[in-house]
């Protein structure tokens, strides 16, 4: 890091050069996934900015590609930090590209394809939606897309963030369409159902089949989740489920075992 000031001059012109609105902390850096927030002096002059920096890891949904090239509905889980994003992009690109299915990412501040109207290549042959959370209607908006594009998966990045309250019915429109979802959201399966929003998920006709557990600190570690619905009915009786192990030695073969969670 320099130790050097940054003159008024150089913000102006970095300004210049980002793509979007850094005032309205939704600026980029063109053909990357770096996002740029601008901050503020009170008299409304730029006095400095915030770079953060995003990275693509092409082959991190590699490990689960049988789960994901399916055809079912997939969770993806983990807490702040466990790479629920990078994930979720690759599985995006590997859909898109090995699978050749029509895929939809759903983007509203640029995280999965970055800021500007060029979509990041790490999405593959994805088509990326930019939505906008303050939008009218989540579920009105998202219909309209599924109609005009018809996509056979949709792929969104915290559901809730975009939807609100409406989730539920809007993720259930979306299966209603016979497309599949790919969601992550933060959490892990112990928890799952103390968030009463993700519990009505599984109230009626469960809207998602499996789950895919990201370990914390753990990048070369999954665990998959083959029966979501029965899982998630076991836990809600404090019984043990079953799930599968993944990881990748030190030769970067990758085991599995199964394993039983939860219970008690």
């Amino acid at each position: 890091m320099s130790n050097s000031l940054v003159t008024e001059e150089e913000l102006q012109d970095m300004m210049q050069r980002i793509v979007g609105d850094a005032h309205a902390h939704q600026g980029g850096v063109k053909n990357t996934l770096h996002r740029v927030a601008a901050l503020e002096a009170p008299s409304g002059d730029i006095c400095g900015v915030t770079v953060q920096v995003g990275r693509a890891f092409v082959g991190v949904a590699d490990a689960v590609s049988d789960v994901l090239r399916g055809g079912s509905s997939v969770l993806v889980l983990g807490p702040p930090g466990s790479g629920k994003t990078c994930f979720l992009r690759d599985a995006a690109r590997l859909l898109s590209e090995c699978v050749s299915r029509d895929v939809m990412v759903l983007d509203s501040d640029g995280e999965l394809g970055g800021v500007g109207p060029e979509v990041h290549e790490s999405l593959g042959a994805a088509r990326r939606a930019i939505v906008s959370p303050t939008s009218a209607s989540g579920e009105s908006c998202v219909g309209d897309l599924l109609r005009r594009h018809r996509p056979d998966t949709l792929v969104v990045d915290q559901p809730r963030q975009h939807f609100g309250q409406a989730m539920e019915e809007t993720l259930r429109g979306v299966r209603a369409a016979d497309v599949r979802l790919v969601c992550a959201v933060r959490g892990d399966f112990q928890t799952l159902l103390a968030d009463w929003a993700m519990r009505r998920c599984f109230e009626r006709a469960p809207l998602f089949d499996m789950a895919v557990v990201l370990v914390p600190g753990k990048f070369d570690e999954w665990h998959v989740i083959k029966d979501l619905p029965g899982a998630v009915a076991r836990m809600a009786e404090k019984k043990p489920y079953a799930y599968e192990a993944r990881w990748l030695d030190d030769c970067d073969k990758l085991l599995a075992e199964p394993r039983m969670g939860g219970g008690g």
